[in-house]
């Protein structure tokens, strides 16, 4: 049985570069489905292809992860410059703004 997705941070604590100080926060990130496509596997002559259906992270982009990990690394230093535009900058910007603690 599938269980509640917790975010990246938290389901790859044990992967991460993260401790116990870390802040474990989450826009829900991650946990992105994946679908069936026999059509595709057919295609490839795969007896099976499954594809991660990323528009289902909250601004619609894989880089909602990846940003997540950027807003907890901005809490170590005093002054981050991260050149982002488009997906990227949506995903940081929603990780900054609202973010939630969770319990480690």
């Amino acid at each position: 049985m599938a269980h509640q997705w917790r975010g990246v941070i938290r389901e790859y604590y044990d992967r991460l570069d993260v401790d116990a100080s870390t802040p474990i926060i989450t826009l829900g990130e991650g946990g992105t489905p994946l679908v069936e496509a026999p059509a595709l596997a057919k295609l490839v002559g795969a007896a099976e292809v499954y594809l991660k259906v990323e528009g289902m992270n909250p601004t619609g982009s894989f880089k909602d992860r990846g940003m997540t990990m950027a807003k907890v690394w901005t809490n170590w230093v005093s002054l981050l410059y991260l050149p982002v535009l488009g997906s990227s900058l949506s995903g940081l910007s929603c990780a900054s703004k609202r973010t939630v603690p969770i319990d480690k």
